[in-house]
């Protein structure tokens, strides 16, 4: 059972919806548990993957005692059907050990860290951490390391398992020429012996969140730019620091130089349009 509380389609949601979808091909029975609520965003998404089984909690941000009463009360009535439960945020890690405390048919509990954030090793995390879970996943080796420096799980209880993508969808050479000439650029390879005519396209796709490097990528932009170097570039996604970095491409004169796409809702496409992804 993988619970995760995701009210989007992030990172997180798409590898425990994935390894839901591959446990399955494999012969096992997985489940996925996602927020109430999040049909179109994540739910929606999940099953186009092809997740078959699906069941829905509250799941609500913050300390909720209503509603997290009836979600304990569910993976309570869950728990003995299940092997194991893998849960991918802090809501779920919490109700997951809780539920096993009291239950009398304990599962091991596995939790994924999918970023780049220091665990607090105050006295609830150590509970959590180095008594209620039995292993920590990680999506980085940096990740890794941090939760070993934190304190909290042992080491040969920290193992790390980087995200994959799917090499059918994801494949070298995918063309991705169409999305070019949306965007208005001088697309397609030259004939052997002939200059190309295009400009490169440097593109990141991530949400923008500030440990995602997106100002690192501007300045290094800008420092391309003075240099006379041709290039454009483009961002795929979305997120609370989105405006800040559309701040910095306009004061670093770079305005007719960057896209921004929004969310994508085909990565493959726009990876398949650049010439350096990052």
């Amino acid at each position: 059972m993988h619970v995760v509380s995701c009210g989007g389609w992030s990172s997180d949601a798409y590898w425990a919806a994935r390894v839901c979808r591959e446990l399955e091909r494999a012969g096992h029975d997985a489940t996925l548990v996602c927020r109430r609520g999040t049909e179109a965003r994540v739910i929606s998404r999940a099953r186009s993957l092809g997740v078959e089984r699906i069941e829905t909690l509250s799941l609500r941000t913050g300390l909720r005692p209503a509603a997290d009463a009836r979600d304990l009360r569910a993976v309570l009535e869950w728990l003995p059907g299940a092997d194991v439960v893998h849960v991918h945020r802090s809501k779920e890690h919490w109700l997951a050990a809780i539920a096993n405390r009291v239950s009398p048919t304990r599962r091991p509990l596995v939790r994924t860290r999918h970023i780049v954030q220091p665990i607090r090793p105050h006295a609830l995390n150590r509970w959590l951490y180095r008594h209620a879970t039995d292993l920590v996943v990680t999506v980085s080796e940096a990740i890794r390391r941090q939760c070993i420096a934190a304190g909290l799980v042992p080491q040969d209880r920290v193992v790390a398992l980087p995200g994959g993508a799917d090499g059918e969808r994801f494949r070298p050479g995918k063309d991705g020429d169409a999305l070019g000439r949306e965007l208005g650029l001088p697309v397609g390879k030259p004939p052997a012996g002939v200059p190309p005519a295009g400009v490169p396209i440097v593109g990141l796709l991530s949400g923008f969140r500030v440990m995602k490097g997106h100002s690192v990528v501007v300045e290094v932009a800008r420092s391309l730019a003075a240099s006379g170097r041709a290039f454009h570039l483009l961002f795929a996604g979305q997120g609370p620091f989105e405006p800040a970095i559309r701040d910095s491409v306009a004061r670093a004169g770079l305005g007719d130089r960057a896209t921004f796409l929004g969310f994508v809702d085909d990565p493959a496409r726009a990876v398949g349009a650049l010439d350096i992804a990052l």
